[in-house]
């Protein structure tokens, strides 16, 4: 009797386990994009952030920019991302990620908005969609 009630117990606690679990891989994808992102800004990596951009993407500053391509992205770059918002996602706790249907967003104001692209749990692609830089 006592291992009926063990495995009916295991039972219905391992769907919620599995969930936890699932939210757990979201973090870590989420926290290691930061992780990247951060590691970017630091070295002033172009390449990098150039290439986790989601064409066309956004920018809100002091003018509004349809960053189109690569090419908009190279001739924009010095003003894409200020001190003021390097300073912000450089401080960012990467525990404490803001996520919403419209994607995951890193600092408050100004801010970086950031979402996956991947084909599934299996393929996490990151890219940045906004910038707001409001310096």
């Amino acid at each position: 009797m006592k291992s009926c009630i063990g495995l009916v117990l295991c039972l219905m606690l391992f769907p919620a386990f599995t969930a936890h679990a699932g939210n757990a891989a979201d973090q870590s994808s989420d926290r290691v994009f930061l992780l990247d992102l951060q590691k970017a800004l630091r070295t002033h990596d172009k390449d990098w952030l150039a290439g986790h951009m989601h064409y066309p993407a956004s920018y809100y500053g002091p003018n509004f920019i349809m960053i189109k391509n690569r090419a908009s992205f190279d001739d924009h770059y010095p003003m894409l991302v200020g001190p003021k918002l390097r300073a912000i996602v450089l401080a960012q706790d990467p525990d404490r990620l803001f996520k919403d249907r419209h994607g995951i967003m890193i600092g408050s104001d100004p801010n970086i908005w950031f979402y996956d692209f991947g084909s599934g749990p299996e393929d996490v692609r990151y890219e940045i969609i906004t910038i707001n830089d409001t310096e």
